[in-house]
C-alpha cells in the first residue's frame, strides 16, 4: 500500500509507517496529526468528518444551507435610477439557475454553504471558454483537495 504525503510516495505495506507492528487502521496519532483534527476531553478524535456523522451537526449544516442555497441569486447592473436585474449578462443564468451541468443553481449554492459550515472554506472552479475565457461553468472543489 502506498501513502502520499506531502508530495512523499511512501510504501506502507499493511503496517504504520513509525510502527511496523501498528497497523494503519488502528490512527496512528502522526497519521491523524496529518489529516487534521483535534482530541476532545472525551479522548475522541474529532475532525470534519466525525463530525458530520453527528446527526445534530448535519442537521444544523443541513438547515443552513438548505436556507441559503434558497435564497434568490440574481445579477443587478446600475442605473440611473437605482438598480435592475441585468438578465442579459453572461453570467445570470449561470449563476441563477445553473452554474455547471450537473447541478442546479440552489443544489450549488447548498454545496458550498455545507463546505463553509464543515470546514470554514470553500471553493471552485471556474471553466473559462478557450476563445473568450468567459466563464463557462463554475464547479465546486472540496475544500481538502485545495490549498489556499
Amino acid at each position: 500500500m502506498k501513502l502520499n504525503l506531502f508530495g512523499l510516495s511512501v510504501d506502507i505495506g499493511k503496517r504504520g509507517i513509525e510502527n511496523p507492528a501498528t497497523s494503519i487502521r488502528e490512527g496512528s496519532e502522526w497519521l491523524l496529526d496529518s489529516l487534521g483534527g483535534h482530541t476532545a476531553a472525551s479522548g475522541v478524535r474529532v475532525n470534519e468528518q466525525t463530525a458530520m456523522r453527528s446527526s445534530a451537526v448535519w442537521g444544523c449544516i443541513r438547515v443552513l444551507s438548505s436556507s441559503i442555497g434558497s435564497l434568490p441569486l440574481v445579477v443587478y447592473e446600475r442605473t440611473d435610477k437605482g438598480r435592475r436585474v441585468a438578465r442579459e449578462h453572461h453570467l445570470y443564468s449561470m449563476l441563477h439557475d445553473a452554474p455547471n451541468q450537473s447541478m442546479s443553481s440552489m443544489t450549488w449554492r447548498q454545496v458550498q454553504q455545507v463546505h463553509v459550515t464543515a470546514t470554514g472554506n470553500s471553493y471552485a472552479y471556474i471553466k473559462r471558454g478557450e476563445r473568450t475565457k468567459r466563464p463557462q461553468e463554475i464547479i465546486p472543489l472540496m475544500p481538502s483537495s485545495v490549498t489556499p
